[in-house]
């Protein structure tokens, strides 16, 4: 009985074995692709306004080829750069770099998934960033103070040139800071030029001028206007002080030297001097002359230089005989002190006497000086504040006890820019057989 059953078992065991080995006609397991990515893609911090791409290699460990249909953002500061990845097909063991880009739109914290659907199925790649928020920050100094500068500067190039100040404007945020306007007030403060972008972390340049009006000293504000994220219009103020011309060794005086005349026999006016121009050249502005001190020395094309100065009352103090635009014009020397500040009249210049045409005529003179008022000049556009004086010379030659010579010069004195000019003048004198009149609009002298 035993060796039936185990007969029994072994004829069993034999025909499964036969069959096992007919299994040559049964498929194997199919081939399948598998879609490797990194978990989670970091991308920092970015700047808003501004992206960043990440390569991220997407590999097929499978062993048939991999069809990427879709990807889909579940963020919309995420998306792929090439817009064509968007489908793939990679080879068995093969791989592509996809480049995914992140654009965030505030300072906030972003996280996100990549869903890949492929013929693997659906892989989930995890996503991350920051964005950084824009700045621009527009800071200048409060306060801008010119100094002094002279009166006339920025209108006649003969008085020098104009001081300008540069207003530095910095940046110190992470964007581009655009000025749109640069402004100032009052029309004393000028802006020249100013820098319209400025880079991130760099400085930009305003350029500005003050051009007094006045004497003393005067306030004004600058604005600037930018796309700054806050505080986009900011206001200086500016500060400057206006002086008094005060010349200087190497000065330049000019005047104007048309003259007429007026012929005694047909009583009309004779054109006998062409227009031109007449330079004397300050020699020193703290010379002695004449027992005086603390004057101006100027140049002259004749025999005598002149001395003045400007007293602290506005008075102007000259030598008669050698002053600037007194010259040659009346007989008779000395110190005179012309009451353009004090507005005196009939002030007494000089009185004695003096000889003419070489000593042939002797004169008893008497000189006397006045205020008459106030005038406006114009120089270049700009109109100055002056004070008008006239200075009438009379003379009495031989026996006749009344004076039969008279000569009259107007003088105008502008403070603001520190010259005095003659202005013209008429004469008359029987003696000297001579009555003319000479008067050229402002013979003007002008201080570089």
């Amino acid at each position: 009985m035993k060796a039936s059953l185990l007969l029994a078992t072994v004829l069993v065991s034999s025909s499964f074995l036969v069959m096992a080995g007919c299994s040559s006609t049964v498929s194997p397991p199919a081939n399948s692709p598998k879609l490797s990515v990194p978990a989670t893609i970091e991308f920092g911090k970015v700047r808003v306004g501004l992206t960043k791409d990440t390569s991220v290699r997407f590999t097929n460990n499978g062993t048939d080829a991999l069809s990427i249909t879709s990807q889909g953002f579940s963020a919309s500061q995420f998306r792929l750069a090439d817009t064509s990845q968007r489908t793939l097909k990679i080879d068995a063991g093969g791989y592509q770099d996809v480049r995914i880009r992140f654009m965030p739109t505030d300072s906030n914290s972003v996280a996100a998934n990549d869903t890949i659907n492929s013929n693997a199925g659906a892989t989930v790649m995890a996503l991350h960033g920051g964005g950084i928020a824009l700045t621009r920050t527009l800071s200048m100094p409060a306060t801008i103070d010119f100094g002094s500068v002279r009166l006339g500067l920025c209108e006649d190039s003969m008085l020098g040139m104009p001081r300008d100040t540069l207003l530095v404007m910095r940046n110190s945020g992470n964007d581009t800071l655009r000025i749109s306007s640069v402004t100032a007030q009052p029309p004393w403060f000028t802006v020249i030029s100013w820098s319209h972008t400025i880079a991130p972390g760099d400085s930009g340049l305003a350029r500005l001028r003050f051009c007094p009006m006045q004497l003393g000293v005067v306030a004004g504000t600058i604005t600037v206007a930018s796309n700054a994220t806050s505080d986009s219009i900011l206001t200086i103020t500016t500060s400057g002080n206006g002086l008094r011309y005060t010349p200087g060794v190497g000065s330049v005086y000019t005047f104007f030297a048309a003259v007429d005349s007026l012929d005694p026999a047909t009583r009309k006016t004779v054109f006998i001097g062409a227009p031109g121009f007449h330079f004397d050249t300050i020699r020193s502005t703290n010379a002695t002359f004449a027992g005086q001190g603390g004057l101006i020395e100027v140049s002259d094309p004749g025999p005598h230089d002149g001395y003045y100065k400007i007293l602290p009352n506005g008075d102007v103090f000259m030598y008669g005989d050698g002053a600037p635009a007194a010259k040659n014009v009346f007989f008779g020397s000395g110190w005179w002190t012309l009451p353009m500040g004090s507005h005196s009249t009939n002030v007494s210049l000089f009185t004695g006497d003096t000889m003419v045409n070489g000593g042939a005529i002797k004169l008893h003179l008497e000189i006397v000086g006045s205020y008459l008022g106030d005038t406006t000049i114009t120089v270049g556009s700009r109109q100055f504040p002056g004070s008008i004086l006239q200075i009438v010379q009379t003379g009495t030659y031989g026996p006749s006890s009344k004076p039969n010579y008279q000569k009259g010069v107007q003088f105008i004195f502008l403070p603001a820019l520190g010259y005095v000019g003659m202005k013209g003048f008429v004469e008359y004198s029987p003696v000297l057989n001579a009555n003319r009149g000479a008067v050229a609009g402002l013979t003007a002298y002008m201080l570089r």
